[in-house]
């Protein structure tokens, strides 16, 4: 596995990556120090997401909950509970969600389905698999660059925000898959994966095929285990995540947040990628 670190450019990096340059190591959210904090916005606006390892090993949901004075209000879910958490593991009664089951879940920002997708999202590992189970982080940024290098005139189209529809359970909704908002490009994306269904306009095929390919390519992407203690926290508008499979029977459990970004810190915050 390549170990260099490659930074491409901000918001921008390869499976060459060391993930090490955007990990955070502290004893608990609830005991975050200035330079902490300091240190994980730099790693949130350079690369587009943070892993936080709280060395602790008790880092509770309360701890957890705590990243709403970083970054903002939680976002709603259908399968929220009372406090936001989204549990992720194999779940009956929930059968439209891959978060609630085993399988492999595809590249993707969270969201596409509303009108305002989350800014920000954050997975805490309580339990990680012993054998599946693992991350993949693509750059949003890295995938409009392959657009603009492949088929420009259909990356122009997926600025149109009638060009993907997407649908899932009761949810259902149109938009662009690359929006820009203050001079910064944003992206929402996910893919045909068994619980979602989504298409393009015609003229936008090609170019979302291309999509396709470029997030389904290893080189594109990191791939890493989220061990116990362990928080991730993506910018949902520049960086897709996934996970690959795991046993029905695995003791597998993370807990998951969605956040709007409006925070005391949203001036600091870079959210999506400079062309």
């Amino acid at each position: 596995m390549p170990t260099s670190t490659r930074v491409l450019d901000d918001k921008m990096f390869d499976s060459y990556l060391d993930i090490t340059e955007a990990s955070l190591s502290i004893s608990k959210l609830s005991e975050l120090r200035n330079w902490e904090i300091e240190k994980l916005l730099h790693c949130f606006n350079t690369y587009g997401f943070v892993i936080v390892q709280c060395v602790s090993l008790d880092n509770s949901i309360e701890d957890f909950l705590l990243l709403t004075e970083i970054f903002g209000n939680l976002t709603r879910h259908n399968r929220a509970d009372e406090r936001g958490i989204v549990p992720i593991r194999p779940m009956a009664g929930y059968s439209e969600y891959l978060g609630a089951s085993n399988e492999p879940h595809f590249l993707h920002t969270d969201g596409p389905f509303e009108k305002n997708p989350p800014k920000v999202m954050a997975l805490q590992c309580e339990v990680p698999d012993p054998i599946g189970g693992f991350s993949l982080l693509v750059s949003s940024k890295a995938i409009y660059k392959y657009l603009a290098e492949q088929d420009y005139n259909g990356l122009k189209l997926l600025f149109d925000p009638n060009i993907f529809s997407i649908k899932r359970d009761n949810q259902f909704h149109k938009r662009a898959i690359f929006n820009l908002k203050n001079n910064r490009v944003e992206m929402a994306f996910r893919d045909n994966d068994g619980k979602a269904s989504v298409s393009v306009l015609p003229e936008a095929s090609r170019a979302f095929n291309l999509i396709r390919e470029f997030v389904n390519n290893p080189k594109n992407q990191i791939v890493f285990k989220l061990e116990k203690g362990q928080i991730l926290i993506t910018d949902n508008t520049s960086v897709l995540h996934g996970r690959t499979g795991f046993s029905i029977n695995s003791t597998r459990k993370l807990n998951r947040l969605n956040f709007d970004g409006l925070s005391q810190y949203y001036s600091r915050l870079l959210f999506g990628f400079k062309t």
